[in-house]
């Protein structure tokens, strides 16, 4: 499961996904809701983005939520990866970095309509199982020229924060399914990071 904070009533947008890396779930929760999820499970690997951790001043407030999130994950019996014998494990990662070591380069800001169709590309390259962007695309661009005008891809495409759930999420899976695939590293004062390692495919056999 990938979970990607921001603010607001529902600050927690929640991606989890079945062992062949089809989507289960993808909403937008408030703190308690994403919880009352998690715990229906007996074993979970949890990646949760801290990216809003390098920000500065402006992101106070997806601080406090993850001061919140961090409380209750870990009341729900939630350890650090590698805890012995946990069923339920939890570990950090920057959704920026996954998306550049999967491409093998920076991708677009995750804002621009660029960036979001670049995201769902690489996730759809590696397997998870989502709507094929390039589809999308293609309805986008014909409706607009048939009409005239450039219509919203809104409805047609992951949001940014969906697209950082689903990559925490497809990478919790990786380190479940084919750890020799991440890469693992400690920052000080944070427990371990979670990255993909580059040219590895989720479904390849590596």
């Amino acid at each position: 499961m990938g979970i990607e904070i921001s603010s607001g009533n529902r600050p927690i947008t929640y991606a989890a996904l079945y062992l062949n890396i089809k989507i289960i779930l993808l909403e937008r929760y408030s703190i308690s809701h994403a919880l009352t999820h998690l715990e229906q499970h007996t074993n979970v690997m949890l990646a949760v983005n801290v990216s809003f951790l390098n920000r500065s001043a402006s992101a106070k407030g997806v601080h406090k939520v993850f001061a919140d999130l961090e409380k209750k994950i870990i009341r729900a019996a939630f350890k650090p990866y590698l805890s012995y014998d946990a069923p339920r494990q939890w570990i950090e990662t920057y959704p920026a970095e996954c998306f550049s070591a999967l491409a093998g380069q920076a991708p677009f800001p995750r804002h621009t309509l660029r960036g979001r169709f670049q995201r769902a590309a690489i996730l759809y390259e590696q397997g998870l199982q989502i709507k094929n962007p390039g589809k999308s695309f293609e309805e986008i661009m014909y409706e607009g020229l048939s009409a005239g005008v450039t219509p919203s891809a809104n409805d047609r495409l992951y949001s940014p924060s969906e697209l950082d759930a689903l990559v925490a999420a497809g990478i919790a899976w990786m380190l479940v399914n084919k750890p020799v695939n991440v890469d693992l590293t400690r920052k000080p004062g944070r427990q371990m990071i979670l990255i993909p390692r580059v040219d590895k495919n989720w479904r390849k056999k590596n």
